[in-house]
């Protein structure tokens, strides 16, 4: 999508995600967030690398957030699996826009962790 920027959320933008989570999680607090956030941005590296894609607009308005971890398959294969996707548009057409746009910037950022495959 043209009018979004995909990228990793960084530890500044975590406020900034926070009003779409609250979306789908209407009981969690900006400090529950924050908590759970900083915990997976802080241990994103390793084997299980982890973290957060997020879709911005050019206010820098977060409207998506797909959440990512890297595991090992039964086969002993490195995947990267998507583990939550958060989206929010006027319309379903553009939630799934949304979600299409993060789903293929995961998929192109898969061999950076050496991974052939990504999972939804």
């Amino acid at each position: 999508m043209q009018w979004l920027t995909i990228r990793r959320l960084k530890l500044a933008d975590i406020p900034s995600a926070f009003p779409l989570i609250q979306l789908h999680h209407r009981g969690l607090t900006l400090a529950q967030w924050t908590d759970y956030a900083r915990g997976i941005l802080i241990d994103s590296n390793g084997v299980n690398a982890q973290g957060f894609l997020a879709a911005y607009d050019g206010e820098g308005i977060i409207h998506g957030v797909l959440q990512y971890e890297r595991r090992h398959d039964v086969e002993g294969r490195l995947r990267l699996i998507a583990t939550n996707i958060m989206a929010c548009g006027l319309f379903h057409r553009h939630r799934i826009r949304i979600i299409k746009a993060l789903a293929q910037s995961l998929s192109q950022m898969a061999p950076d962790f050496g991974c052939e495959h990504v999972a939804f």
